[in-house]
């Protein structure tokens, strides 16, 4: 088992010690780590997070310069080269919290934890932010050590429970057992709903209202965060995107605007997810649908193999077939979308399915110009 990374690397994002952009997938030279189909990478801004599912193993590498690695003190470091583990000692001295969900922002980390003995859960939050990405109140815009969120209200006293959670660039959405959905961070741009807009900025968890849009009928299964935008979907293929489009300016990607109809979509999708300005959905025939911002050639190409396994990053898409192996699309100026770039007369956009590694493949991950493939798990 293995662990390939490549992209940009400025920060030692990718876990590789030379701070070079890597043009061609490379294996992580960290063997500790717990790689399985439960492997999940969250990778945002410069740094980015390992978890494991089966194990509830968290590991952190990249920027840590305002503490989002969540590694705590002991390391010292702004920034960590390669995979250093996240220690349960870092939430409490007992080691009482065990990782559950994970989201990397642009210079945060949020961790949902639950308690071993009472299973309680609990929201965790670490790194820097300005806008309110910390859930910590106004006058708190640091942690460079994990803090943990006031979510009593939230989490109703411990009557609902978080099942999913998602960091854009400046604001967080969790998804409730109960269907509801709750956020912090910006929000003038409609992606916490409109109901919450007026507030800039969402200091403290909030309940994400948007009048008929989340109304009792719609029961979302999957939430992403987009750069300015929140994207939501049931699971009778029904999609919902929590962005202000009043003026022409606002959705001028038509992030809004060209919503799929369920019908397209069906019942039987596979994945959902979205980059900075573009949002993508894996069908169940294997295609992939794209609408947003194509700019950058952001949309699924006419010669995608049918898929198995999708990635998202901020510009780029990575899949899996197990027929012909991963393939990228999108924006690929760092190496994240392989060599097939012609860098020297500045085109460094992918418009067409290029091949960037043929064999069995476990799990795929991407981020702020970062992509990773698990092998041979």
């Amino acid at each position: 088992m293995a662990l390939l990374s490549f992209g940009s690397n400025s920060c030692c994002q990718l876990s590789h010690v030379s701070a070079e952009d890597l043009y061609l997938p490379t294996r992580v030279p960290v063997r500790e780590l717990p790689l399985s189909k439960t492997t999940e990478i969250r990778s945002n801004g410069n740094h980015t997070l390992l978890f494991d599912r089966s194990t509830n193993q968290l590991f952190a590498a990249g920027d840590n310069a305002a503490g989002q690695c969540c590694v705590g003190p002991e390391f010292g470091a702004s920034c960590l080269s390669v995979f250093k583990e996240v220690q349960p000692s870092v939430f409490d001295p007992q080691e009482n919290w065990i990782p559950e969900y994970v989201a990397a922002g642009w210079e945060f980390s949020v961790i949902v934890a639950t308690h071993r003995e009472t299973c309680e859960q609990a929201i965790f939050v670490a790194g820097a932010g300005s806008k309110g990405e910390l859930a910590l109140g106004s006058d708190m815009r640091s942690a460079p050590v994990p803090v943990r969120v006031d979510a009593a209200e939230l989490l109703d006293g411990g009557r609902r429970r978080i099942v999913q959670i998602s960091a854009g660039l400046a604001h967080v959405v969790v998804l409730l057992d109960d269907f509801s959905v709750w956020g912090w961070g910006s929000c003038r741009k409609g992606q916490l709903g409109s109901a919450n807009s007026a507030l800039k900025c969402a200091y403290v968890p909030v309940r994400v209202v948007d009048g008929e849009r989340l109304s009792d009928w719609f029961r979302p299964v999957k939430v992403v965060c987009g750069r300015e935008f929140t994207g939501l979907i049931d699971a009778e293929g029904r999609v919902v995107v929590l962005m202000d489009n009043l003026s022409k300016n606002s959705d001028r990607h038509g992030i809004v605007r060209d919503v799929p109809p369920a019908k397209q979509v069906g019942s039987d999708w596979k994945d959902f997810q979205c980059g900075w300005s573009t949002l993508h959905v894996l069908l169940g025939t294997g295609q992939i649908l794209s609408w947003g911002n194509n700019s950058h050639m952001q949309h699924a190409p006419a010669d995608a193999p049918e898929a198995e396994l999708m990635a998202c990053g901020s510009e780029h898409t990575l899949v899996y077939s197990r027929r012909e192996g991963v393939f990228a699309w999108g924006w690929g100026e760092h190496g994240n979308c392989g060599d097939s770039v012609d860098r020297a007369s500045g085109d460094v956009n992918v418009g067409r399915a290029a091949k960037v590694y043929e064999g069995d493949v476990g799990f795929l991950g991407a981020g702020c110009a970062t992509s990773w493939i698990g092998v041979g798990v």
